[in-house]
């Protein structure tokens, strides 16, 4: 291994320092040297000279000693020893669990076909989402699906791929830029090394507009910060577009060469108004304009989104919009802009070819639940790889309908809490005839498991750390520095389980997949692993401008022929929040607080680490934010146990007093467990046109104080 030697923080013996990168959170993948000491892992620190993350690090990423060999971690396969959810297991082997797995569930498809098994993944840890999607249709099921799916950058991608074909937005070049539009994002809690990049340029004089309900740590630091009513950024976007156009301030000359469509955009953008936009909103009218002119006039200017993009009501309509917002100011495809991802060479993985979608049959494809209603997601623009509607899912497990679903493997996933309506996944898990879940701890969902398999930290797998959505090109190695008991990645469970299953396409090892991956650089891991472990490569800034975007017309498409030839809007258009001050105005007059909920800090990703003692020290108690004039109409104090109700249900938290939030607004955190579950009051019985998106930005609650 590439070791090099340093003394301990504290300044005793010599350590050994291994280069390589975390994957906690999945898409950072940032750089870090692990020291280790007497064959254990005894520091993590940041590596200030790995090229993508330049010395970023986060809290959990430190933490990951603790979750390595923390007391609770699940060593060993282990079957269920009683009712399911009683909490009693008894260990068995990985050859005893895998033969157990494969035999039922190749005896279900042979007696309900493929289709009555679903396979749902979650968190990325480590790079295997890709590996996951290839397992499923190998196997034969067209119910594949994820706890994020139509939540998280299937909806950004969708919408993005449709407008100039690739995700530009996911990739913006501070660096060059004179300004960056941050929407929806909070980048210092949850992309460490795109915040260093945002804060440098935001230093060296670009200006910095932040659009988010809450005024977060990156708000704190604007130019501008725009208060957006939860729910209403399509109008928001569409309002700027307006603006810029009307004030001739769009990039006329990038227009004229690169878009279609601009004329049938000019007309649909008039019909939002400064006014009109403001009253949406909530966003002040001279606010709005502002916003848009200093975006427009200072170029190259780059965007940075975020999950918050794929929950609300109009998904694809926001992505669609931010990326005409780019694609007029001449800020797609150009250094300073927003950019598009590229590999440095090895195996593209992203695509149908890889995860083996074209073997799936056509019978299979028409089956996909929740194909008919929402095909955005299921079913159109493969490139996003086709899913199966998670709440069709549950509401199958518990009618049967159209079919049954009689098995779930779950890798890397807690449904039980971080999909919405909790009260519904919980009795869907409960209700399925077989249950396999594969994570480092017992979850809420895998409370319910048959079966449950360990799997392995990032810091107990070698692998690749190439994102998409981080890396710039830079291809880097992850290396294995520990081991717990008989935990395994989750790409050695699936080879493994593929052998068991008889699945074609698969590896014998891990070692083989990941020598395949690099066989285009004609290299080996292990010689990757000699020559430094990371292989440098600089995206192609503006090919696209000269060879054409990745669409049917090779320019940008500001009106979107596919999606009209699928039945729906080629233009951007507003939806009010199925549940808000307007659009239900009697429930409204129940619940008068406009909720937020999803948003992330830097302790946790998702529903884990709660259990980390040093993480649950800087962030110990799930917090609601809200405006102390809000607060004091309540009778509420600062740090009081207050009540949040919506007509789902309720939950407990502690109030956080901010006037970082409008009085209107209280946002809600996201991933905590029980009685703090977010997902108890989210709904799921109304999903966004085409995609399905379960909305969690901008429903109503009321709030009131647990004491009397």
């Amino acid at each position: 291994m590439m070791f090099q030697d340093a003394i301990g923080s504290e300044g005793e013996s010599p350590t050994k320092w291994v280069k390589t990168c975390c994957s906690i959170c999945g898409h950072n993948q940032c750089g870090v040297l692990v020291g280790i000491e007497g064959g254990k892992v005894t520091g993590i620190m940041a590596d200030k000279d790995d090229p993508m993350s330049e010395g970023s690090i986060c809290p959990k990423g430190i933490a990951s000693i603790q979750i390595l060999y923390h007391p609770q971690r699940i060593k060993y396969p282990m079957a269920r020893d009683g009712e399911r959810g009683s909490g009693k297991w008894k260990r068995i082997s990985w050859e005893e669990a895998l033969s157990t797995i494969a035999k039922k569930l190749n005896d279900i498809k042979s007696e309900s076909g493929p289709e009555a098994v679903v396979m749902a993944r979650g968190t990325n840890r480590g790079s295997w989402i890709r590996v996951f999607n290839r397992f499923a249709n190998a196997f034969g099921t067209p119910n594949w699906t994820e706890s994020g799916g139509a939540q998280c950058f299937t909806p950004r991608s969708i919408s993005q791929n449709l407008t100039f074909g690739g995700i530009a937005l996911e990739w913006p070049d501070p660096s060059k830029s004179s300004c960056l539009l941050v929407w929806g994002a909070n980048p210092p809690a949850t992309w460490p090394p795109k915040s260093k990049k945002l804060m440098s340029a935001k230093n060296g004089g670009a200006k910095l507009i932040v659009i988010d309900p809450v005024q977060s740590n990156i708000a704190s630091k604007a130019d501008v910060w725009l208060p957006v009513r939860p729910g209403t950024d399509v109008a928001l976007a569409l309002g700027m577009i307006n603006i810029i156009i009307n004030e001739g301030l769009y990039d006329q000359a990038y227009v004229n060469g690169y878009c279609t469509g601009f004329d049938e955009l000019k007309k649909r953008a008039s019909e939002y108004t400064p006014e009109k936009v403001s009253e949406i909103t909530w966003v002040p009218k001279d606010k709005l304009i502002q916003a848009a002119r200093m975006y427009a006039k200072n170029s190259p200017a780059a965007i940075a989104i975020s999950a918050t993009f794929d929950e609300i009501v109009d998904p694809i309509q926001l992505g669609r919009a931010v990326s005409i917002l780019a694609s007029i100011t001449g800020n797609v495809d150009v250094a300073g802009g927003n950019i598009f991802p590229e590999t440095a060479g090895q195996v593209f993985i992203d695509n149908n070819d890889f995860i083996l979608i074209e073997g799936l049959p056509a019978e299979m494809d028409r089956k996909r639940l929740g194909a008919d209603e929402y095909p955005l997601l299921s079913r159109y623009l493969k490139v996003n790889f086709p899913m199966a509607h998670y709440p069709t899912i549950l509401n199958a497990i518990l009618t049967g309908k159209p079919y049954p679903i009689r098995a779930m493997f779950i890798m890397g996933g807690n449904p039980a809490l971080s999909i919405a309506n909790s009260q519904m996944a919980v009795r869907a898990l409960k209700s399925v005839e077989f249950l396999v879940v594969t994570d480092l701890f017992i979850s809420k969902t895998a409370e319910l498991a048959d079966i449950i398999l360990p799997a392995s930290s990032w810091l107990e797998q070698d692998g690749l750390a190439d994102t998409a959505q981080a890396t710039y090109g830079h291809l880097r190695i992850r290396q294995k520095v520990a081991s717990v008991e008989e935990a395994h990645s989750d790409i050695w469970i699936m080879i493994e389980l593929a052998k068991k299953l008889g699945l074609p396409n698969f590896w014998n090892s891990e070692e083989d997949y990941l020598n395949y991956i690099l066989s285009p650089l004609g290299i080996t891991f292990e010689q990757l692993r000699s020559k430094g472990g990371v292989i440098r490569h600089n995206p192609d800034i503006g090919r696209r401008l000269k060879e054409g975007f990745n669409t049917p017309s090779k320019k940008i498409e500001l009106y979107s022929g596919r999606l009209k030839e699928w039945g729906y809007d080629p233009l951007p258009f507003y939806t009010e929040p199925f549940e808000s001050p307007y659009s239900t105005p009697d429930v409204f007059r129940e619940y008068p607080l406009v909720m937020t909920t999803g948003r992330r800090v830097s302790t946790f990703f998702h529903t884990g680490q709660r259990n980390i003692p040093t993480l649950r020290d800087i962030n110990p108690e799930p917090l609601l934010e809200i405006n102390p004039k809000t607060a004091s109409s309540l009778n509420i104090s600062n740090e009081e146990m207050v009540r949040v109700e919506t007509p789902r249900g309720s939950v407990i938290l502690k109030a956080k007093l901010t006037e970082g939030i409008d009085p209107r607004v209280v946002g809600v955190p996201h991933g905590w467990a029980d009685e703090a579950n977010d997902n108890l009051i989210t709904d799921n019985s109304k999903c966004a046109l085409g995609i399905g998106t379960t909305p969690l930005r901008g429903g109503l609650c009321r709030v009131m104080r647990l004491s009397n």
